[in-house]
């Protein structure tokens, strides 16, 4: 037997043993008529919901709706306020409490569903016409690779839902997988528009740019997903997808679609189609940055082999030009002699006629003589310094060569790499400076034979003075 002091201790002690059970875990769905609907002081809605047995002895339980969540209820319904509950059959959900300052038990309310959901048509078509006089509605099929690569995503679901951790699970198939950062909101029930909406405000509120906001949650009843079918709610992710994060919507099975569907960027059938789009296209890019990396390669080793061919070319156009030259100037030069000889013979021949004038001959002949030498040693001159700057234009060919090669690589995020080192990459960029590391991701060593993967132990910073 179990002796208390006084009701309250007994109340507590009924409360506290009741937690330890599954009662008050799980959710619970039921038929039943609403009897009386009415607001307390502090705005709280209390509903009642009776019945009959065959004995005419009737039931009731309260079912409890916070002062928060009314307005949303009211507008999902379509009703104008709460005494439009009353006198009609429902399908409740929520789940179970117990209050000890009544001894009673009460149902929390999750979802509230009319028995006949023409009603519950009829509005969601209200609300997609309203949108769409509002132009918020999507008229065009968008693709993921509109977008840049996905690096960074912000989630909004419930931690412990079944599509969340299919999302991850998949997400998780890449090699190297983007950050996710989950904003948490209840993902059915009374609770999703205004959950969701602040989830959305807290991500436009962190600053952190975002690719994409992606909102899931596995599939379910209509009463789950019925609340996601609010205009508010639809405007709220219209604005943040057309004005600052595209947003992604994979909601429910794959023939469930919701009014977010019709205003996000794309719309998926499951959590588990996100992923994998998602997935298809970082995998898309980073096949198309490995691509453009090798083409600049290839195309610097290409552009070097074209300027070393070139200069070739123009150092053996000008060693012709230069022979050609020596060539003609000697033919020149023989000529030259052979007129002298010639001069010689004649002067020789007119010797013995002209004795008399032999020391003019003389003279004329040491005189052409001395001719001949000087102009011989101002061809040696010419040669000379012809074959200098030839030799001087072809070192300065390859040494201006070089120095272009140098300048053209030196500020490329390649020049280690040319000259026999190595290329960073981390997050599909290409590092260039420690102050660009993120010691949270692993580092890509790519080396001209091959590639290695690495992760940062510690970094170091170099003041520049």
């Amino acid at each position: 037997m179990k002796k208390f002091n006084d009701l309250l201790e007994l109340l507590d002690w009924i409360s506290f043993e009741l937690k330890k059970t599954d009662l008050f875990i799980e959710s619970i769905e039921f038929n039943g008529d609403i009897s009386k609907a009415k607001k307390s002081s502090a705005g709280d809605l209390f509903i009642e919901v009776s019945q009959r047995n065959e004995n005419g002895k009737t039931y009731k339980i309260t079912v409890f709706l916070s002062r928060y969540y009314i307005k949303t209820l009211l507008d999902n319904l379509g009703l104008k306020n709460e005494k439009e509950l009353e006198n009609k059959s429902w399908r409740i959900l929520g789940k179970l409490s117990f209050w000890p300052s009544s001894s009673n038990f009460a149902i929390t309310l999750q979802s509230l569903l009319p028995l006949g959901d023409s009603k519950l048509e009829k509005r969601r078509k209200e609300i997609i016409n309203k949108l769409k006089l509002e132009g918020l509605l999507r008229t065009v099929e968008n693709k993921l690779e509109y977008l840049e690569p996905i690096k960074k995503i912000a989630v909004i679901s419930s931690e412990t839902a079944a599509g969340y951790g299919d999302f991850i699970k998949n997400i998780n198939k890449l090699k190297n997988t983007p950050i996710i950062h989950l904003y948490p909101s209840p993902m059915q029930g009374i609770e999703v528009p205004i959950g969701v909406s602040r989830a959305l405000k807290l991500i436009i509120d962190s600053n952190i740019d975002y690719d994409v906001i992606v909102l899931i949650r596995g599939g379910g009843a209509q009463s789950d997903l019925m609340y996601f079918d609010d205009y508010h709610l639809a405007k709220n992710i219209a604005w943040v997808s057309n004005n600052k994060i595209p947003i992604l919507t994979g909601i429910g099975h794959e023939q469930d679609i919701t009014i977010p569907d019709f205003v996000s960027f794309m719309r998926f059938s499951t959590p588990t189609e996100v992923a994998r789009a998602i997935v298809n296209q970082i995998e898309t890019y980073n096949n198309l940055i490995n691509e453009s990396f090798q083409n600049i390669i290839y195309s610097i080793n290409n552009n070097l082999l074209h300027a070393e061919l070139y200069t070739k070319n123009v150092l053996n156009s000008l060693s012709s030009l230069i022979e050609q030259y020596f060539q003609k100037e000697n033919n020149n030069l023989i000529n030259y002699y052979n007129s002298l000889y010639k001069i010689n013979e004649l002067l020789d021949s007119k010797n013995s006629i002209l004795n008399k004038e032999y020391k003019l001959f003389d003279f004329i002949t040491q005189y052409l003589s001395n001719k001949i030498m000087e102009e011989k040693r101002k061809i040696d001159n010419i040669e000379s310094n012809i074959k200098n700057n030839y030799n001087l234009l072809e070192s300065n060919s390859f040494q201006i060569l070089n120095d272009y090669y140098i300048k053209i690589t030196q500020n490329s995020p390649f020049s280690s790499f040319l000259s026999g080192g190595a290329v960073l990459v981390q997050n599909s960029k290409i590092i260039d400076s420690v102050y660009n590391l993120d010691k949270n991701n692993d580092l890509e060593i790519k080396l001209k034979d091959g590639e290695a993967l690495s992760y940062i132990k510690e970094i170091k910073f170099y003041r520049e003075d």
